[in-house]
């Protein structure tokens, strides 16, 4: 297996979406923050009491990122935000600013909604 190449010269794992305009999050209280300094993602979560940052959720990753879920597995169980955690500890977690890019975390009917009615935005001004 490889990795895209831009990754692998980073000397990062995996690098994740993040939007630095808080404000724009629908539901901020089940957002994933993220704390990002000099470019890489160094804590991650939902409960983050300082933040700089949200996960959008996409992700590209190397083949680095097994280990770090194997790593992270407790009792036969991990997710995806562990990984990123072990990750993050290492300083292999890079952040890519999606700045005035339009997206939508969907996790409830409520947030479906939201994503539909930004769809709709998005589509009257020719955008989508």
């Amino acid at each position: 297996m490889t990795c895209p190449g831009w990754i692998c010269r980073s000397r990062a794992a995996v690098a994740l979406a993040v939007d630095y305009d808080v404000r724009r999050v629908f539901d901020l209280d089940d957002a994933t923050k993220v704390q990002v300094d000099e470019g890489l993602i160094r804590q991650i979560g939902k409960q983050l009491p300082r933040y700089n940052g949200i996960d959008c959720g996409l992700f590209a990753c190397s083949p680095a990122v097994y280990d770090a879920l194997g790593e992270s597995m407790v009792d036969g169980d991990c997710s995806i935000s562990d990984g990123m955690t072990v990750l993050a500890r290492r300083g292999a977690l890079l952040a890519l600013d999606v700045a005035g890019r339009e997206w939508q975390d969907v996790d409830t009917p409520e947030m479906l909604v939201q994503a539909g009615e930004v769809s709709r935005r998005l589509k009257a001004s020719r955008r989508l």
